[in-house]
C-alpha cells in the first residue's frame, strides 16, 4: 500500500455526508424530540392562558383593590334613617349540595338625598353581625354622617360605599 492509497482511503471516511457513528439519532431519540416538541408547544399554551388569566385578573378587581383617596368624593349629610337587615342565601355546591348562610346588610339614608347607601357583608351561620349594629348605634348618635364614595358614582342611585 502506497501513500495515494492511504490518502484516499481516509478522503473516503471524510466525506462531507459522514455523520459518526456516536452522533447519529436513533428512532427512539427522534421520538424523543417529537415528545419534548409537543411538550414546549403545550407549555406555551399554558403561558399564555395563565398570563391571560392574571391580566383579566387585575382588569375586573384592580378598580376595587386599587380605590385611592383621591379618587373618592365626601356627601355630608344629616341621618334621615339607618336599618339592619339580614336575609337568608341558599346556595348550590359544586356538586349539587345546598347549603344556606346569612347575610347582613347595613342601609343608610341621609335627609335631601335620593342615593341609598348600604354595606353588605356574609356572615356565614351566625344570626347577628355585631360590628354593624355597633356602626348602627355610632349613626343614630351622631349629627352629621359623611359617607365616602367614587367620583364617578355620585349619579347611582345605589352607590358603592368605601368609607363611613
Amino acid at each position: 500500500m502506497d501513500i495515494k492509497d492511504l490518502v484516499l482511503s481516509e478522503f473516503k471516511v471524510l466525506k462531507r455526508d459522514y455523520i459518526p457513528k456516536c452522533y447519529k439519532q436513533t428512532k427512539t431519540e427522534n421520538l424523543m424530540t417529537n415528545k419534548e416538541w409537543w411538550k414546549n408547544y403545550y407549555a406555551g399554551l399554558n403561558l399564555i392562558f395563565g398570563v391571560t388569566c392574571i391580566l383579566c385578573a387585575f382588569y375586573f378587581f384592580a378598580p376595587t383593590l386599587f380605590t385611592f383617596k383621591n379618587s373618592l368624593v365626601p356627601i355630608d349629610g344629616k341621618l334621615q334613617k339607618v336599618e339592619t337587615y339580614y336575609v337568608k342565601v341558599n346556595n348550590r355546591g359544586k356538586f349539587g349540595h345546598k347549603f344556606t348562610s346569612n347575610k347582613s346588610e347595613l342601609i343608610l339614608y341621609l335627609k335631601g338625598k335620593e342615593q341609598v347607601y348600604s354595606l353588605k357583608k356574609n356572615i356565614g351561620y351566625e344570626k347577628r353581625n355585631e360590628h354593624y349594629e355597633n356602626i348602627k348605634k355610632e349613626l343614630n348618635n351622631s349629627n352629621t354622617i359623611r359617607v365616602w364614595i367614587k367620583k364617578n358614582q355620585t349619579e347611582k342611585r345605589n352607590p358603592e360605599v368605601y368609607q363611613i
